[in-house]
């Protein structure tokens, strides 16, 4: 289905972890954030998850939500656009997307609780 997980915002529930994550993508160099690079990313097929914050646009959420489904890459739904930048130690960010599959696949599997309905194998074209 391309929609893997929805986590709770931060702060209310969501795994601290998480955060963690997306720093250690960012850190190594596998992250991307912001409309144009995430769009990006996920049509060149580097893309292995999108992470949406829950306070992003409503154009935004739903255009993303349509490209994930579309490329069968997995969505998460996690923080807020604060939380989000912050944790890939950047201004305040919308969007981002994740470009190793096992950062990915441990990211969807975290913030789901270990049922991922979508695999972070990649956006298929």
């Amino acid at each position: 289905m391309g929609v893997a997980a929805m986590g709770l915002p931060e702060g209310r529930g969501s795994p601290p972890q998480v955060a963690g994550w997306l720093g250690l993508a960012q850190r190594a160099g596998k992250a991307c954030s912001g409309d144009v690079a995430t769009r990006l990313a996920m049509q060149s097929g580097r893309a292995r998850a999108v992470v949406v914050a829950y306070d992003a646009g409503s154009s935004t959420a739903r255009r993303f939500a349509e490209l994930c489904r579309q490329t069968n890459c997995p969505l998460v739904r996690w923080g807020d656009k604060v939380a989000l930048g912050r944790a890939l130690g950047r201004p305040p960010r919308s969007v981002a997307a994740v470009t190793d599959a096992a950062l990915a696949g441990g990211l969807v599997r975290l913030v789901d609780g270990g049922a991922v309905r979508g695999e972070a194998r990649g956006c298929s074209r």
